[in-house]
């Protein structure tokens, strides 16, 4: 909407707030995570888990979308069928576009 003018002049814009470590967090990646093609019980939420995808997106949810949608097709694709620490690592050493820090 921002690339047309008079669009962009009709609604108020609204900056979502960063992520932080938290429950509400959790339960955002967890919802979205059951939207993909995974095993839905296949996912490693730990505190690392959480921490790491905060450092690779910056906490911006679309940041945060991108790198859990390429987690679960790395999880596809190495058949294990779970996100977890190991498929964002992967991700996070092949993503200095979407890592708000490398870029």
């Amino acid at each position: 909407m921002r690339s047309d003018p008079q669009i962009a002049s009709r609604f108020e814009q609204h900056e979502l707030p960063i992520w932080t470590e938290s429950q509400e967090l959790r339960r955002f990646i967890a919802g979205y995570l059951a939207l993909l093609p995974i095993k839905k019980s296949a996912v490693e939420m730990d505190k690392r888990f959480v921490e790491y995808l905060l450092e690779l997106s910056d906490g911006v949810t679309g940041r945060i979308i991108e790198v859990l949608r390429r987690a679960a097709f790395q999880a596809i694709a190495d058949k294990s069928q779970k996100v977890g620490l190991q498929q964002l690592q992967f991700v996070g050493a092949r993503m200095p576009t979407v890592i708000g820090r490398r870029s």
